[in-house]
């Protein structure tokens, strides 16, 4: 039988995150816990990268997570194909497509490497300098390995950290929000989009963010990682959109996470590509 490998996560990318990002990984959590981590991940890396590289078949989350899974990693890209992951849409059927834009971004996700918390805090102070109608609302807790939260003490009261909430509270913070901002620097999918989209809640991400391929920009605008500016204005710009045709623009954002993540659709992508490839095999 042919060998399928279905990653969540890319081991030797965390790990060059972290290392990017020693300053502030070091002046957030003691030294002794940064060096442990970084020491894992890079053995998790190699056992990864030995693992991966038997494998007839790599199922890859986002193109940004099979690039770097081929740059780091070596594997031929005629061995991998996209899908993306599934998002229970019914968790967020109930939420009303016609309630009030309060100018409220969601920052959604773990507070932790890679996950440009130090831009959504420039980000705050920009949007109080420009006096912008919008506020951003942090949710999350640290990760398993990495603790940014010490970043959050410089955020201005253009934003407010709101800390970790159970994942049964998630449908509650987006039927709270007008635009989920995923800011990550490196993001091989990022859930909290497909999440938001399912919500009605349109979205502004990076480049890097997998989730965010093949959404229709109508409900979604990607930027640069690092670039506040663009950030900003493209927050601006969802706002200004979303209070013009609110009940549009929400069921806009539901249509693209139906096309995109429904489970159904997504279970017959992995088993086109597993018929396929044993057909092929077969066939050899």
């Amino acid at each position: 039988m042919p060998l399928v490998v279905h990653p969540e996560t890319h081991a030797a990318g965390e790990l060059s995150w972290l290392v990017r990002e020693r300053r502030a990984g070091v002046s957030c959590q003691p030294l002794h816990e940064y060096a442990l981590a970084r020491l894992t991940l890079g053995v998790r890396a190699f056992i990864q990268s030995r693992r991966i590289g038997r494998a007839d078949l790599l199922i890859c989350i986002s193109s940004v997570f099979r690039d770097h899974m081929l740059r780091d990693y070596h594997f031929p890209l005629a061995r991998t194909v996209v899908i993306p992951n599934p998002v229970r849409l019914e968790r967020f059927a109930a939420l009303d497509d016609a309630r009030a834009t309060t100018g409220t971004v969601l920052v959604l996700g773990r507070i932790a490497a890679r996950k440009g918390i130090e831009d959504v805090v420039a980000l705050a102070q920009l949007m109080r300098e420009r006096h912008a109608d919008a506020r951003l609302r942090i949710v999350g807790g640290p990760g398993s390995w990495s603790d940014y939260t010490g970043l959050l003490e410089g955020l201005p009261d253009a934003g407010e950290y709101a800390g970790r909430v159970e994942a049964a509270q998630v449908p509650d913070e987006l039927a709270r929000a007008d635009v989920l901002l995923q800011a990550s620097k490196y993001e091989p999918f990022g859930l909290t989009v497909g999440e938001a989209l399912a919500a009605g809640v349109p979205v502004v991400a990076t480049t890097e963010v997998g989730a965010i391929e093949g959404v229709e920009r109508s409900v979604a605008t990607v930027v640069d990682p690092g670039s506040v500016q663009a950030m900003a204005g493209a927050i601006e710009e969802m706002l200004a959109r979303l209070r013009a045709r609110p009940e549009q623009v929400r069921a806009d954002a539901r249509a693209q996470a139906q096309r995109l993540f429904d489970p159904a659709h997504v279970c017959a992508q992995i088993s086109t590509a597993l018929l396929e490839l044993s057909a092929r095999r077969a066939q050899a």
